[in-house]
């Protein structure tokens, strides 16, 4: 929806506080009142915004790692997308701490908040679950030691 990507922008170049719903207005070329008929307030549709990037990190989280198998591979390669994404989309925690800060005086947005960390605990506890499958006695090498074999001669 253009509405949330300017918002997006916006809310990511200036800030929560410092953002009205008439600069969101004019960054999508429509009268604020048109916002209005979307969302009921600022604090909703910074939610959505907040709510729209994290389903982009998770799906590309997820795309990253549907067809591997290997738990300790799946774990690594969906933090790379997710850290990929992130940093594609800079604002993605400045919009997110945002968040937190209006959520701890809006039970509505901390209820929403909350329903988000849930499915994102869930996700991570999916691949975690996967990752305990790997035999207790499988270490990965450590560094000093692969280091020191190859010094000797």
């Amino acid at each position: 929806m253009q509405i949330v990507d300017a918002a997006a922008a916006v809310l990511g170049r200036q800030g929560y506080e410092n953002t009205s719903m008439k600069e969101i207005a004019q960054e999508v070329g429509v009268a604020p009142g048109l916002l209005h008929y979307y969302f009921d307030s600022k604090e909703e549709l910074l939610t959505e915004v907040v709510e729209q990037l994290h389903r982009e990190v998770e799906a590309e989280w997820l795309a990253a790692i549907d067809d591997l198998s290997d738990p300790l591979e799946r774990i690594a390669t969906g933090l790379d997308a997710a850290e990929a994404k992130c940093r594609e989309r800079p604002e993605f925690f400045r919009l997110m701490f945002d968040m937190y800060s209006v959520g701890m005086r809006n039970p509505a947005i901390l209820k929403r908040l909350r329903a988000m960390s849930d499915e994102f605990a869930r996700s991570a506890s999916s691949c975690r679950r996967r990752a305990r499958s790997i035999p207790r006695t499988w270490r990965p090498p450590s560094p000093g030691r692969s280091m020191a074999s190859r010094s000797r001669p």
